[in-house]
This record gives C-alpha cells, structure tokens and sequence, in this order.
C-alpha cells in the first residue's frame, strides 16, 4: 500500500517514540530493520506500530548504548524514510528518551 508523504513523516515519529519505549528500558532490538516494523492505519491520520522479531532483544545497561546501536542499524537497512523524515525519526525519539 502506497502512503503519502504526510503519512511517510507521520510514520517516522511514531516510530522514533515507539523504538524509544525499548530504548529508555535499556532494551536493544539488535535486529532492527524496516521489515521488523509492522504498521496499521486504523485511520489516515494515525499510525499504529508493532515491532517483530523481539526473540534477541538484549537488556544492555544503558539507554543510549541500546539506541546508538538499534538507530545505526536501522538507518543503514532502512529504504522508508528519506533524510527529512529520518530526522523527523531522531527527533521523535530524542523526545520520547527524554520523557516527553
């Protein structure tokens, strides 16, 4: 299903505060890649993430460890967002570590 570029940016702040829930727990996904984040639209306007693959999630000790290693990956094995959403993505999780 195609997205529009509105739900492309809407998409990439869910999931920076979706991955930072794990992130500030000091979990690391260690396999997070695009394929490992399920979405619904329950409504255009609202998206809904789930994330796969959580089989070799680690507790690493510190949450910027564990987002540092996840956020690398993920950008290296993304073909989502381009480099307007993704820092759209980075700024979504800085704000969600940070508890907002």
């Amino acid at each position: 299903q195609d997205i529009t570029p509105r739900q492309r940016t809407m998409l990439a702040e869910e999931a920076g505060s979706t991955v930072a829930r794990f992130h500030r727990a000091s979990l690391q996904h260690r396999a997070l890649y695009d394929k490992h984040i399920m979405v619904r639209w329950p409504t255009p306007d609202s998206p809904e993430i789930a994330l796969l693959d959580l089989e070799g999630m680690r507790f690493v000790g510190l949450p910027s460890l564990a987002a540092r290693r996840d956020l690398a990956q993920l950008h290296r094995r993304q073909a989502i967002w381009g480099d307007a959403d993704w820092e759209v993505l980075l700024r979504s999780h800085a704000q969600a570590m940070q508890g907002q």
